[in-house]
């Protein structure tokens, strides 16, 4: 009897991930991490007190990451949607006139709504920025979290009256093919 707890005492002790095996020797009951030499070894599934299983296969967690994966790609998805019908709703509306005093305030307004994006905000790079209407265009370059440039990526900036600021792979092709006729309309006309 104390041999029988003793080893459930030992088997119970065993990490989560361990495969326990019960075996007949001598017409007694045995707890082995691994199988017995005879035939009759067979693996038991051991709980822990929770009751969930111990040994999940790796059938289970490559499902688990694909399931994940394929949830973050909806989503992003129907982010890139909602901004492209953002994108599309903003590009029939004609925009106003502005001031050059109203222009540099909305693009210095613009300008600081991006840098608070950035991962680095003191290390932000600004070219090609235009405003027209209650938006403003443009590219901009900042620092990553090793401290490099990661290269200059378009942004679009709504003021509506809060800014919404959009910016790289999220923005998608037709919100920076808006920004760009944008900059040049708003470069021909000055």
């Amino acid at each position: 009897m104390r041999v029988l707890l003793s080893m459930m005492l030992l088997a119970s002790a065993l990490p989560a991930s361990a495969q326990v095996y019960k075996c007949l020797e001598g017409g007694r009951q045995v707890f082995s991490d691994t199988p017995c030499p005879q035939a009759d070894s067979k693996m038991i599934d051991v709980r822990p007190a929770a009751g969930g299983p111990v040994n999940r296969s790796s059938e289970y967690w490559a499902e688990k990451e694909r399931r994940e994966k394929a949830a973050a790609e909806r989503e992003e998805a129907e982010l890139r949607r909602e901004v492209e019908r953002g994108v599309r709703q903003q590009a029939a509306l004609a925009p106003k006139a502005l001031s050059a005093q109203e222009q540099t305030q909305l693009i210095e307004r613009a300008k600081k709504a991006v840098l608070y994006k950035l991962i680095d905000p003191e290390s932000g790079r600004f070219r090609n920025v235009s405003a027209l209407g209650n938006e403003v265009c443009g590219e901009v370059n900042g620092k990553n979290r090793l401290g490099g440039y990661t290269g200059f990526q378009v942004f679009w900036v709504q003021f509506s009256p809060e800014p919404d600021v959009w910016m790289g792979d999220i923005l998608g092709a037709s919100a920076a093919r808006v920004c760009a006729k944008r900059i040049a309309a708003a470069a021909s006309s000055n």
